[in-house]
């Protein structure tokens, strides 16, 4: 294994005192106590804004999204989103994309030339922003992704501040693991967060682009890369300018995300959905992975259940298969996160999808709190043992749902352990008494969502 620079975990150490020190100063709103009463920490709570409760987040590339490519010709396409029902936005990397250590163009999207200016090829800092004050007059909201551990070859710290990445025998080396060891990333040099200087220099970058363009928040990839003090450092000063929403793509403790992020993106959820077809058992499997991943989740975080359509078609589901998962997506606990294939003319972009199937579950989430995210809304119950269906209810504030989806190709049947209560079907409008005396007949791929409230379009 090779150890990053010298002193490395030693500064890591001295500064995480300065770091809960900060902690402690916050308002009385930011803090609470935790653990036991003989022996209780202040733990930072962060500003989370309103509008996080009943989000849905939609996953963009501006690169492949339109046949441009850049910011001016996608802004075309928000009107469009706003109809699907989409509430808030994550682009994928916007920065510039530096050069390899060889001098040749980075094919890394991570290798990042200039923290606070935008990748040319999408168009001018000025089009970015006319994007941001699109997306603010539609009231939808938007998240940047956001690479905090390594830069490109040749950004301009490597000359300016060598002293802020990390040297193995005197030389600046590539990307590493959580363990110190060497990572296949070769075209990114390898950032070292034991330098003060770069952890200011870092959060002053990431407050910027709230700053100048008033975005929402961040995805941030390889936070788990980076010192967990870091993020207890960063958060209060990103709550100083406005709430953010801040989601994880990599695991972290349980303690740094409870006081710095509000969501954890689950990739194997993703790919246990794109490859539901294959499974002899979905629903047993979904039902698996949820247990699971309830054990990770706490009061202030929770999962951010990404369901990738471009992937799920690539493996070969069916518009009606996708269709039923991201029904169970979009009605599980958690924020619901997906995109649409990158091809342009792709079927699934071109109305083999119905633009009203979103926007009656994207909207059926602002009306039933059931729906919503986190504590704010309905815990799970599970409804059936089916190995084959898979049938959940969530309650809160008086309002309910219950999602009835066949995870497979062949007709089932099941009955639902439940209460006897009247209920509107989310897609045909119709209502149903529903019962344990009851039993489903469900065609392949078959999806319904009953709902108290639901709405009609």
């Amino acid at each position: 294994m090779i150890a990053r620079s010298g002193n490395y975990h030693l500064v890591k150490l001295f500064l995480l005192v300065p770091c809960i020190l900060l902690l402690g100063c916050q308002s009385g709103e930011n803090q609470e106590e935790i653990g036991s009463s003989d022996q209780t920490t202040a733990a930072y709570v962060p500003r989370s804004p309103l509008w996080e409760r009943s989000t849905d987040l939609f996953l963009v590339d501006i690169a492949t999204y339109t046949p441009q490519g850049t910011f001016g010709d996608f802004v075309k396409h928000l009107p469009d989103l706003k109809k699907m029902g989409v509430q808030t936005l994550v682009l994928k990397q916007i920065c510039p994309v530096g050069f390899d250590r060889n001098g040749e163009p980075s094919a890394n999207p991570s290798a990042v030339s200039d923290f606070t200016k935008v990748n040319p090829e999408y168009g001018t800092f000025e089009d970015f922003r006319k994007l941001t004050q699109e997306i603010r007059d539609l009231r939808m909201h938007l998240l940047i992704e956001w690479e905090p551990n390594h830069t490109s070859w040749d950004h301009s710290w490597l000359i300016s501040n060598p002293e802020w990445y990390v040297h193995i025998a005197d030389t600046i080396t590539h990307a590493m693991d959580a363990q110190g060891n060497h990572t296949d990333m070769r075209d990114v040099a390898e950032l070292d967060y034991s330098q003060s200087s770069l952890r200011s220099m870092m959060i002053e970058a990431l407050r910027f682009w709230i700053r100048s363009s008033n975005i929402d928040g961040f995805l941030i990839s390889h936070a788990d890369l980076v010192p967990e003090d870091f993020w207890m450092e960063l958060r209060p000063a990103l709550d100083e300018i406005k709430p953010v929403l801040l989601v994880t793509k990599t695991p972290i403790s349980s303690a740094t995300m409870g006081s710095c992020f509000q969501g954890f993106l689950d990739e194997e959820w993703s790919q246990l959905l794109a490859s539901i077809n294959q499974s002899p058992t979905p629903a047993e499997q979904i039902r698996q992975h949820i247990e699971e991943q309830s054990r990770r989740s706490s009061r202030t975080s929770y999962p951010v259940n990404f369901f990738d359509l471009d992937a799920a078609d690539q493996k070969g589901l069916s518009a009606n298969s996708i269709s039923a998962m991201y029904t169970v997506n979009a009605t599980l606990p958690g924020i619901n996160m997906f995109n649409l294939p990158a091809e342009q003319h792709h079927p699934l972009r071109q109305g083999e999808l119905d633009t009203n199937f979103f926007l009656r579950l994207l909207q059926l989430k602002q009306y039933n709190e059931a729906l919503w995210n986190g504590i704010h809304g309905g815990s799970l119950k599970w409804l059936t043992d089916h190995e084959q269906v898979l049938a959940f209810r969530r309650d809160q504030s008086g309002q309910s749902i219950v999602t009835v989806v066949n995870c497979s190709g062949e007709p089932q049947e099941a009955n639902l352990d439940m209460d006897s209560r009247n209920l509107s079907e989310l897609f045909t409008g119709g209502d149903q008494l529903l019962h344990r005396e009851l039993v489903i007949e469900l065609q392949p791929w078959e999806y319904r969502v009953y709902a108290n409230p639901s709405i009609a379009l």
